[in-house]
């Protein structure tokens, strides 16, 4: 019963409590696999690469652990690690299926009507693919402007002018086929 604290923390705070104690690891790497694995399935489709890339990911993370003491935001950090795991795994092609992301965001709400899914699914697919991924790691992973920009390689400036350019075109879109406010 010891380690049902662990429950309460942040994802920040179990990072700090692993250099003492590896079930606070354990209960990092559970509930980050998840929206790792998520992410990750984006970038490559096939899941045993993923998820390849996600222990890999927690295994140098655990054996380097006293070197990375220092990680301010370790979401952001295992985020930017499996990208750079799978994008090196496919020979440094950048390969990322976001026309995916717009099946996912159309199908989050399960309250919306199906011709609302498919309108917001054909709003999100006219979309570049850049200003997409940006939305998905602002409001599906939750990171900041200069986290997105940091893993992206892009600076914050960079990150908040594409997504100001994809809120425009949402809402411009979004009028065209009358959806509700």
């Amino acid at each position: 019963m010891k380690h049902l604290h662990f429950l309460t923390m942040s994802c920040d705070e179990l990072w700090a409590e692993t250099e003492q104690n590896e079930l606070a690891f354990k209960h990092l790497f559970e509930r980050e696999f998840e929206k790792l694995f998520a992410y990750g399935i984006k970038i490559q489709q096939n899941k045993s690469d993923v998820k390849d890339a996600i222990q890999d990911v927690f295994t140098d993370l655990w054996t380097k652990r006293k070197d990375r003491l220092d990680i301010k935001n370790i979401h952001a950090y295992l985020l930017k690690s499996v990208r750079y795991k799978l994008i090196k795994k496919a020979n440094n092609v950048k390969v990322i299926d976001i026309d995916r992301y717009a099946a996912e965001f159309s199908t989050s709400s399960r309250e919306q009507p199906i011709d609302e899914k498919a309108a917001l699914q054909q709003i999100l697919i006219s979309m570049p693919k850049r200003q997409r991924e940006v939305l998905h790691l602002k409001f599906y992973q939750g990171l900041t402007n200069p986290e997105i920009g940091e893993l992206l390689n892009m600076n914050a400036q960079s990150v908040a002018n594409s997504l100001q350019r994809a809120y425009q075109s949402f809402r411009k879109n979004k009028s065209k086929i009358n959806l509700p406010n």
